[in-house]
């Protein structure tokens, strides 16, 4: 990028970019100089897009096309989220599959540290009980902000510290075969518990 702009020349490509506050993005980037009449350099133009949202989507697609065991796939997947740094993401998560015709998810993989009490009570979560049985119903992303004060959270736990969620579906056709739950940090903006309709 930095030669082309030093013989004024036009540069496009992606980069890793970073929002005023602090998170990081993939962009799509154009640069063109602009001359003044006299053939001087007046200064640069950019145009940007965002193309975190594709980038990840490529990534996930590539993995799950891949020929390996379906576990070691999703592993794959879950390191990919984890890596993502606008959002804020504890390496902690699991994946929760729900077969034809049941009405309960099953755990299928977890990644990060977790209680023996949480393993044994979240083998099985009935579909619209707490946050993943209730995206297993909804088939609708769920963001929870602190899981001490959404009234969502049904289930608790002895060891349990303070977390947010984002409960993500999984639609690969008309019904939801089951959810991915991503553990974020507390937003350092929540200060009252949330209120939730």
């Amino acid at each position: 990028m930095w030669q082309k702009l030093e013989k004024q020349e036009h540069w496009q490509g992606e980069i890793i970019n970073r929002h005023k506050d602090g998170s990081i993005y993939n962009a799509n980037l154009n640069i063109s100089p602009v001359f003044n009449k006299d053939g001087s350099l007046s200064g640069y133009v950019q145009i940007q897009r965002d193309i975190t949202d594709s980038v990840v989507r490529l990534a996930i697609s590539e993995i799950l096309q891949q020929r390996s065991p379906l576990d070691e796939r999703f592993k794959q997947v879950l390191q990919v989220l984890f890596n993502l740094k606008a959002f804020d993401l504890q390496r902690k998560g699991g994946v929760f599959l729900r077969a034809k015709d049941e009405s309960y998810l099953s755990m299928f993989l977890l990644s990060g540290a977790f209680s023996e009490e949480f393993i044994e009570k979240e083998k099985s979560i009935k579909c619209g009980s707490c946050l993943c049985g209730r995206v297993a119903i909804s088939g609708t992303l769920l963001i929870s902000d602190d899981c001490f004060c959404d009234p969502r959270h049904e289930h608790k736990f002895l060891d349990m510290q303070a977390h947010g969620h984002y409960i993500v579906p999984m639609l690969p056709a008309a019904r939801c075969w089951g959810v991915v739950s991503l553990y974020r940090s507390l937003s350092p903006k929540i200060r009252e518990p949330a209120h939730y309709a």
